[in-house]
């Protein structure tokens, strides 16, 4: 039987030292390269990736299509470019500096097929130099049926990730729901795309096997020294995704689900960035402004993001301040 083929994405900035080991995990998937269709996107990388990809390309000519923009656009607008040149009838994006077990896409295959699902999930691991991953080959497999309100809200709250790699994606579904990434995003880019995917999907399965493996480059955007106006910038991802959804109207259904979503935005612009900012600031009234920045922006979007249930029901000392930074961001709570 002739397998499905799948195009695997790889958006490329500045990874001369990983994409080799990167593309070396995906040449030897057990599910034979001959079934996939390689896309490397050069991002007009400014060190030496450009001159491996170009050999990757050469080396097998057949298989891997190499790409090269004219101007540095972000890892999202790449992942756009290379869904455009896909011909797969899945798709699966990988970054340039991690690397997937062998079993990965024979795995996420296999349960897709057999679930018929718009998205196949794997867990994932991370690792540092020199390279160590431990690949995890049992684990539970759940599949999702989201065909009501109640399944759909559980779903939004517990199971999807922002990440977009260790998926596959079947690309009828990404193609019909018209998912994409916002272009020029240098960060977070991801949590727009998640988020319109989580309103769409109505099929979903996940396995616990870790059979993706995150690279914690100690160079990378998410380590690299922080930002305040690099960060703010970035939290306005979740302006992009509610314009977006609100163009959209009642097709995605983000009014059956709006508290899952409103926490969802809650967790990206809020949770994560106040994680950020009380590593980077010893100043207390630094912290605090910074801290509010965020807390100001939610409530921007959402008025009564205070009383989100599902942020009140996480007992830990970083969601009692967010709530309390929500409290006074919205006048309905002084700080304590």
């Amino acid at each position: 039987m002739e397998k499905e083929k799948v195009s695997v994405i790889i958006p490329c900035y500045n990874v001369e030292e990983y994409i080799e080991r990167c593309v070396e995990s995906i040449v030897v998937q057990d599910y034979g390269f001959d079934n996939i269709e390689l896309i490397l996107v050069d991002d007009c990388s400014t060190d030496g990736t450009a001159g491996r990809l170009e050999a990757i390309e050469r080396k097998y000519p057949d298989s891997v299509l190499l790409i090269k923009t004219e101007e540095n656009r972000g890892p999202g607008s790449s992942r756009n470019t290379g869904m455009l040149y896909a011909s797969g009838a899945y798709i699966a994006f990988v970054d340039g500096d991690d690397i997937v077990a062998p079993s990965m896409i024979s795995e996420l295959m296999d349960m897709s097929l057999r679930y018929d699902c718009d998205v196949a999930e794997c867990s994932y691991g991370i690792f540092d130099d020199p390279v160590q991953t431990e690949y995890r080959q049992t684990g539970e497999e759940r599949f999702f049926l989201l065909d009501n309100e109640n399944i759909r809200k559980s779903f939004i709250v517990n199971s999807l990730k922002s990440a977009v790699w260790g998926r596959l994606y079947k690309r009828s579904f990404l193609e019909d729901k018209r998912l994409f990434f916002p272009e020029g995003v240098y960060n977070l880019e991801d949590v727009f795309f998640s988020g319109l995917a989580m309103l769409y999907v109505r099929r979903y399965c996940k396995s616990d096997k870790k059979l993706y493996w995150y690279y914690m480059n100690p160079m990378g955007l998410d380590h690299s020294q922080y930002n305040s106006t690099r960060r703010r910038n970035e939290v306005a991802v979740i302006d992009l995704l509610l314009d977006e959804i609100n163009c959209r109207g009642d097709e995605t259904g983000a009014g059956d689900v709006s508290e899952e979503l409103e926490f969802y935005c809650l967790l990206k612009g809020l949770l994560d960035p106040l994680g950020k900012v009380m590593r980077a600031y010893s100043d207390q009234d630094a912290m605090l402004t910074e801290m509010l920045y965020y807390a100001k922006h939610m409530v921007s979007l959402f008025p009564a993001a205070y009383d989100n249930k599902y942020l009140k029901s996480i007992d830990d000392e970083q969601a009692r301040l967010a709530l309390k930074l929500l409290g006074f961001a919205g006048k309905g709570s002084g700080m304590t």
